[in-house]
Parts: C-alpha cells; sequence; structure tokens
C-alpha cells in the first residue's frame, strides 16, 4: 500500500475521477500507483479526510447521501475538497470557480477542510473570503466546534462586536446594522493588528476588506501574509472565496440622471443664501462644469456615430487643505447626491462614455496580484454570463476533468412565476404613491390560503433614500388581507417565526430559515443597463470593449436578475438535500420576463434549478374575466359545475381562490348566470 510523507497508509477506498485512467500503456498502473506517479498521494491523504469530515458534518445537518442521487453528491464533495487540497499543495495556480449547489455543503467543506489541516498537523494556511460579516462568525464557530483551537483563527471586520447578533438573525429579526456576533481580532495597539492576522493560519474575512476601494493594494496583501512559529513569511497557501467573485471594482453612473443631479445641486445652491457653504462647494461645481464639458463634447461625437474614446477628466486639485476637503465632502452628503458624490470619488481615473446604454464607466482591479491560488464557491457559477465574459476566473478541472456540481434534483420545487412589473422602482410608484399595489396584494391572496404550519419568506426592497420602506407597505397589505404576522411554527420542538421578512441584499449567506416551505419574491432586484455595462468593461478588462446596443446588455440583465432569484430561493426549504433531491418548496415570483427566468434557471443549457416544475401566469384580471365569459357566451346547457368551467377556460390550479372569486363575479355580472353552490346556473335557459 502507498504511504504519504508522514509515513500513513492510504487505503484506496474511493479515488477521484482525475486519477482514473492512465497514459501508461504498457502498464496498467493501480489506482495507489498513479496518485504516487502524478505526485498525489499526500494531496489524497488530505482529501479523504477532509471528505470523511465533510459527509458526517452534512449528515449532522440531516443530509443523506443513499441511491444513485446520494452517490453525485458524495463525489461532488470528494471532489471540491479535492481542489482545496489541489490548491494548497501548490498543483493548481490561478482563480477558479466551484459550482456546487445550494445547500449541499460549500461553507460545510470549507470547515471541515480546515479542521482537517489542523487535526492532521499541516502547514497549510487558508483564508476565507465571505460577503457577510455574520456568515464568518458562524464559520468561526463551526471551526473551533471541529476542534480547531481559537488561537489559530483570526477574524477580520470591522464591525462592533454584539453577542445578540447570531440569536437575532436565527429568530427572523433585523440584525443591528454594524455589529458581529464575534470580535474581530484586534491588537492593543492598532498597528500591531496586521501582524497578529499573519500569525493565524486561518484567516476569515469580508469581501469588503478585499475590495474596498478605501482599503490599499498593502493593506489587502498584509490579508495574504503568513507567518509560521519559526517565523517564516510566506503567502497563504490559498483563499476559498464564498459566493461571487469580481477581481474589481466599477464605476457606472447614468449621464442623464448625474447631469440632472449637477443642475440641481448648482441650483439649489444659487437659490439658497448660505454664503460660507456657496463658497466651500464652489470648487467643485467649478470642476463638475469642467467634466460636463468633457463628457458633453464625447456625447456629441457618439450622437454622430463615431466610436468611444478613454476620457481624462479635468484635475480636482482645487482645495487648498484637508480640512477644506473634509468640510466640502461633508456639506455634499448632506445635500443626499449620491451620483455625484460618486463621480468625484473616481473622476481621477480613465472614463468611457456609452450614449448606448447612457453609462459614465470606469473600473480598477481590486485584489493583488499575489492571491495566486483563489477558488470561489457560487452555486450560481454557470447562469453568470458576467463571470463567464471574466477570462482570469475559469470552472475548476483538473486532469481534463470538469468539477460538476449541479448534482440536485429539483423535482421538489414548484414554482409559480406571475408576469407583473416588479422592480424597484415598479414597486416605490405601486405602493408609496398609493396606486393598485397588484404584487404586495397578489402576495397577500396567495399567503392568506396557505396552511397555518407552513412558514414563508418573503422579500422585497431595502428602504430607499426617500425612507420609503417596501417592507413595511408589504406588512401593511398582507395585515389588511387577514395575514397574522407575528405567528409561529413548530420546528422540532421549538417554536420559529412564521412570517421572515428579508431584503433583497440578504439573499446570500443565510441558512437560519431551511424550514420554510414557501418563498415569495415580491419583486425582484434587478441591476441598469450602465450598471451591468460598467462590470462588463471590468470583467473583460477594457474600457473600450464593444457596447453598441442596449441589447448588448439585456443577456447580462436578465442573468444577474436569475442569479439572485436563485440564491434567494436557496434561502428556503430547497436547500436541505437528500439523497440527491432537494426538499420540496413552493415558490411564489413576481418579474416582468418570467419565462426568461425559467429558461435561464431550469430551461437552458447551463440550468442551475434543472427539472423544477413552473406555472407562469399573467395576473392581470382582465383576461382572465373575458376567458370565463367565453366559456358562458358557447354554453348550450343550462348548468355547468365551476370546477369544469375553470378547466375549459384554462385557469391555472395555482391562481388564488380569492382572485378567481373576484374574475368570477366580474364575468357573472349581467350575464344572466348565477352561483348555486358548486355550480353555476342560466336563469333564462332554466326558465325555458
Amino acid at each position: 500500500m502507498t504511504k504519504n510523507s508522514r509515513g500513513n497508509t492510504i487505503t484506496p477506498k474511493s479515488y477521484p475521477s482525475f486519477v482514473k485512467g492512465t497514459r501508461r500503456r504498457t502498464v496498467r498502473a493501480t489506482a495507489d500507483e498513479q496518485l504516487s506517479h502524478r505526485g498525489l498521494t499526500d494531496v489524497y491523504a488530505l482529501t479523504a479526510a477532509a471528505h470523511a469530515r465533510v459527509i458526517r458534518l452534512m449528515e449532522e445537518q440531516g443530509a443523506s447521501f443513499n441511491g444513485e442521487g446520494g452517490q453525485r453528491h458524495r463525489e461532488a464533495l470528494f471532489h471540491l475538497v479535492g481542489a482545496f487540497s489541489m490548491l494548497v499543495y501548490g498543483k493548481a495556480d490561478g482563480r477558479w470557480t466551484a459550482d456546487l449547489a445550494l445547500g449541499c455543503g460549500k461553507t460545510t467543506s470549507a470547515v471541515a477542510f480546515i479542521a482537517a489541516l489542523h487535526h492532521m498537523g499541516l502547514p497549510f494556511s487558508i483564508g476565507v473570503a465571505s460577503e457577510k460579516v455574520e456568515a464568518l462568525c458562524q464559520l468561526y464557530r463551526d471551526l473551533i466546534a471541529e476542534g480547531v483551537p481559537e488561537d489559530k483563527i483570526g477574524l477580520v471586520h470591522s464591525y462592533g462586536y454584539d453577542p445578540e447578533n447570531a440569536e437575532r438573525i436565527r429568530r427572523g429579526e433585523q440584525a443591528r446594522d454594524g455589529y458581529a456576533s464575534v470580535p474581530a481580532l484586534k491588537a492593543a495597539k492598532a498597528n500591531e493588528t496586521a501582524k497578529l492576522w499573519a500569525s493565524r493560519p486561518y484567516l476569515l474575512m469580508c469581501h469588503a476588506k478585499l475590495l474596498n476601494r478605501r482599503t490599499t493594494d498593502a493593506q489587502k496583501e498584509l490579508l495574504n501574509i503568513f507567518v509560521d512559529e519559526n517565523g517564516k513569511v510566506d503567502s497563504r497557501s490559498a483563499l476559498i472565496y464564498d459566493e461571487g467573485l469580481v477581481p474589481m471594482r466599477h464605476m457606472a453612473l447614468s449621464w442623464p440622471l448625474l447631469h440632472a443631479q449637477i443642475t440641481g445641486l448648482r441650483t439649489r445652491l444659487a437659490d439658497q443664501a448660505d454664503e460660507e457653504q456657496n463658497a466651500l462647494m464652489r470648487p467643485l461645481l467649478d470642476h463638475l462644469a469642467a467634466c460636463e464639458r468633457v463628457i458633453a463634447e464625447e456625447w456629441a461625437r457618439q450622437t454622430r456615430g463615431e466610436s468611444a474614446r478613454i476620457l481624462a477628466m479635468p484635475s480636482c486639485e482645487i482645495l487648498d487643505n484637508e480640512k477644506e476637503i473634509e468640510a466640502a465632502w461633508s456639506a455634499l452628503d448632506k445635500l443626499r447626491l449620491p451620483l455625484v458624490s460618486a463621480f468625484l470619488t473616481d473622476s481621477y481615473r480613465p472614463l468611457r462614455i456609452s450614449r448606448a446604454i447612457q453609462g459614465v464607466m470606469t473600473f480598477s482591479p481590486l485584489l493583488p496580484k499575489s492571491f495566486k491560488r483563489i477558488i470561489c464557491l457560487d452555486a450560481s457559477a454557470p447562469i453568470k454570463s458576467l463571470m463567464r465574459a471574466d477570462a482570469t476566473i475559469k470552472p475548476w478541472s483538473y486532469n481534463g476533468v470538469p468539477f460538476n456540481g449541479r448534482v440536485v434534483d429539483y423535482s421538489n420545487l414548484t414554482i409559480v412565476a406571475h408576469k407583473e412589473k416588479s422592480g424597484r422602482g415598479s414597486i416605490e410608484a405601486q405602493t408609496e404613491y398609493g396606486a393598485d399595489r397588484p404584487v404586495f396584494k397578489g402576495a397577500g391572496k396567495v399567503i392568506r390560503e396557505m396552511s397555518p404550519d407552513e412558514a414563508s419568506i418573503l422579500f422585497t426592497f431595502k428602504t430607499n433614500d426617500t425612507k420609503y420602506d417596501p417592507t413595511e407597505a408589504l406588512k401593511r397589505t398582507l395585515t389588511g388581507y387577514g395575514v397574522t404576522l407575528n405567528s409561529t411554527v413548530n420546528v422540532n420542538g421549538e417554536q420559529r417565526p412564521s412570517k421572515v421578512f428579508l431584503r433583497w441584499g440578504q439573499q446570500m449567506n443565510l441558512s437560519s430559515f431551511s424550514y420554510a416551505k414557501n418563498v415569495h419574491l415580491c419583486g425582484v432586484i434587478e441591476r441598469s443597463m450602465w450598471d451591468v455595462g460598467g462590470e462588463y468593461l471590468g470583467r473583460v478588462g477594457d474600457l473600450l470593449a464593444q457596447i453598441e446596443h442596449q441589447n448588448d446588455m439585456k443577456e447580462h440583465i436578465f442573468s444577474e436578475a436569475a442569479y439572485a432569484v436563485h440564491q434567494a430561493l436557496g434561502r428556503g426549504s430547497i436547500r436541505t438535500v437528500r439523497d440527491g433531491k432537494a426538499s420540496p418548496m413552493k415558490a411564489h415570483i413576481w418579474f416582468r420576463e418570467p419565462e426568461l427566468l425559467k429558461h435561464i434557471l431550469t430551461d437552458g443549457p447551463d440550468a442551475v434549478l434543472p427539472d423544477a416544475r413552473w406555472t407562469i401566469l399573467d395576473d392581470d384580471m382582465g383576461e382572465l374575466v373575458e376567458k370565463l365569459r367565453a366559456v358562458l357566451d358557447v354554453q348550450t346547457e343550462p348548468r355547468i359545475s365551476i370546477k369544469a368551467w375553470k378547466a375549459i377556460a384554462g385557469v391555472s390550479t395555482e391562481i388564488p381562490q380569492s382572485t378567481f372569486q373576484d374574475a368570477r363575479d366580474e364575468a357573472l355580472d349581467g350575464s344572466g348566470w348565477h352561483v348555486e353552490g358548486q355550480w353555476i346556473v342560466n336563469r333564462e335557459q332554466v326558465q325555458e
């Protein structure tokens, strides 16, 4: 039998597929010999140990691995921790993605792998980056539960400490902004904190620390340094990036909207008699005016059909000292002009204008080159067209065998998609100004008819700058439909909230509500064409990359919407996977183009929710009424059952009963027909 470098015997229980087969045609090598021949003996030992640990952890969380589906899931986990092992042993470099499906154990694999490193006494150091600080806090607790000492783990964030935050999230309450349930690792002296980070082999950091434009490259490099107990300084062996690797930052603004804000600022300052503030802001206005002239000239060029150019804005060296600069920025913030502030922040960079998508755009790389081995764990990676445009990021594969994390059967997932305008602008127009609120009313009708024993997660938008709160508007609408908001359901003997309200931005790194068998997306977040255009330029690394028409960005806009929907659905019960099959769940989605969502998520070549069952409804009451009346117009019998009437009219069983009843009453009005129990009867024909 083969032994690894530490003298431990390796048993050939199940080898990863990348060691099967051989190029040695004269001798059929055993799996052990192949491992040794390729220098993978130690890699396999670490992989096997981490795999055994992740299977145990997943089973403790309720997963099972029986049958063909369970075996696919088991093998995907083996290949994932195998990828981690290959990276730390230096068998692969670069930036990679692994698309393990929702709830299949991406973060748990990271926990198991780090625990295996510790318990095997291996000298490797790992960085783990996550978007949500509280997700890192949970990772910290999970590592300690697996026997990793606290003094080997570093947690890097800028939040305050509130130990109750984790429990708030678990109860379905809003977390306290700016606070974390585990304190950040800090030295007594601020200038020694980086040294403390470097001493911890397992460093947990939030995305913002890596991607924040205010963090210098030198500061980011400190996150990638590890100093072992002998004083040897080296880069970390690998970085595990949990969800959504974006290695650059982009700025993208609508030029018409930016121009309107600049004009508004100019008018506001002219109308007020605050000489001190006017004097403070005048240099900024002069700079903005100079920039406007450059942009207007380029806009005119492109209107004449000329190609885009890279632009340099005039210098903004117009304030005398730091105190004046700080005062000017403070005054600008109080005026609540976010587009102006964003433009001024990046106006020193090379810019590009695209008249086709109305954008002012630039980008800058944010991940230092010293991060040579990165693997991004992202279940949505296959459907993210912007990530596919990035040639620096590749799907994980080794020896010609690609990683396939799409191992879940979603036939237990029912999706009812309501064709309705549901972007932020539409939702705010419907609710803030007292319009009909079709999305929120639709949610009220659906939830009113649900079993009280089932929990629901409801997504809508964050509060915007006007302090209007869509979540509160949704709650008021639900209350008006008789829905009890503070009820609970029994989950393994514990009472948990039956109505969980989440906002877009909370659709990732959250597993506290996997007991919810219903998810309602009351509006879907969509990115603007100039925003995805700016990221596209950054992904391809070329400010002058071709953008000729608005349709050039359409694929990316819908891809990003599908990505948000996929992640939001993954907060519910489908994230519990048993034997390769997602647990039952029902989702209601209000979106303007549900057919496109269905294609991207379920029917297309890169589907991430294969086998999900969709029903697409047009919630237009007028259309439903016309269908019902059309059946009545051709009826020759004096009586017809309501069930048969609905079937002949093609009324979906997914339409809420209250919606059907409203349409029924309108269709019957003045028709000569009326309801008698489970039938409708034509009075005139009965009398004859």
